[in-house]
């Protein structure tokens, strides 16, 4: 990454030992949940064919959602790693905060809920993205190019648990900027704190393994 490089929430960059000290995530946690298979690795095979794992701030992210389900809302890790798979779809634009009519911003959240497959079998985790007004505290449907709360969601309608996204998301996108932008400072080539593409940063309106395992 050269001085005016954005700062890339999808590429794998921080060491397992940083990613566990952001995401609050202990180390043997995330080895855990790596060899149930709970948690996707990222970077490419030679980095893990050496042990070493590499983290983006998307994956930090997850670690990060993925935390918060287990401990307070007692997820598996399993049901979890689905829920926190919201962090990507923000991150990614596909849904993001908006603004409202009143200037403010929507928040992110996902609903986490067990459904049944398509023969009405066995019944498994999938998540629901919605925006929330901070404001009133009411959930509206996510419809791409939305930019009013006129179509109330919620509550749902079946048993769920709800994941605020955005702020988590946004809270270890931050933490990751912050530290990039002073390794680069020490090293006197300035970074950028800018989304990939044309997504802006968490927060602000949206345009148009371990180099060692510690058991």
């Amino acid at each position: 990454m050269n001085g005016d490089s954005p700062i890339h929430v999808f590429e794998p960059q921080f060491s397992q030992r940083e990613a566990a000290e952001i995401a609050d995530v202990p180390m043997p946690t995330i080895n855990n949940w790596v060899k149930r298979e709970a948690f996707r690795l990222e970077g490419d095979e030679g980095d893990q064919a050496r042990r070493r794992r590499l983290f983006s701030i998307a994956g930090i992210a997850r670690l990060h959602v993925m935390r918060f389900c287990t401990e307070h809302l007692e997820l598996s890790p399993e049901a979890a790693a689905v829920a926190a798979a919201g962090v990507d779809e923000y991150f990614a634009g596909s849904i993001r905060e908006i603004s409202r009519e009143d200037g403010g911003q929507f928040e992110v959240w996902h609903w986490a809920h067990r459904a049944p497959d398509f023969f009405g079998g066995e019944r498994h985790w999938r998540t629901q993205g919605v925006w929330q007004n901070p404001k009133t505290g009411g959930f509206y449907q996510y419809h791409p190019g939305m930019f009013s709360d006129e179509e109330p969601s919620g509550p749902p309608h079946f048993p769920c648990v709800c994941i605020p996204t955005s702020q988590l998301a946004r809270r270890i996108f931050l933490a990751c900027a912050d530290r990039l932008i002073a390794e680069h400072e020490e090293e006197g080539t300035p970074v950028n704190a800018e989304r990939q593409s044309t997504v802006t940063a968490p927060g602000a309106s949206a345009p148009g393994q371990n180099e060692e395992h510690d058991a």
